[in-house]
Order: structure tokens, then C-alpha cells, then sequence
């Protein structure tokens, strides 16, 4: 029985470690296009003033 909860505490702590892995991945990722969002944009504005 104690090898059941362990297996059962073990899958939840594990699941729980990816979905928060992927969520701050999400988060890095959704900073970064923004930022080249951003930047692309800048470069036509400068473009476009000339």
C-alpha cells in the first residue's frame, strides 16, 4: 500500500514540475516576441521617416 501512495505522490509532484516548466517557458517565449514584435516595428517606423 505504501508503494501505491508513493507512485501516486510521485506522479502528482512530477506533473505538477512540467505544467510549471512550461508555463515559464510560455512566459519566456510570449517576452521574447514581443520584444522582436517591438523592435521590428521600430525599424519600420525609422524606415518609413526617411
Amino acid at each position: 500500500m505504501q508503494n501505491r501512495f508513493d507512485e501516486e505522490a510521485l506522479k502528482k509532484v512530477l506533473k505538477e514540475a512540467l505544467v510549471e516548466t512550461f508555463q515559464e517557458r510560455r512566459e519566456l517565449l510570449h517576452e521574447v516576441f514581443t520584444e522582436i514584435l517591438e523592435a521590428v516595428a521600430l525599424a519600420e517606423f525609422i524606415h518609413e521617416g526617411r
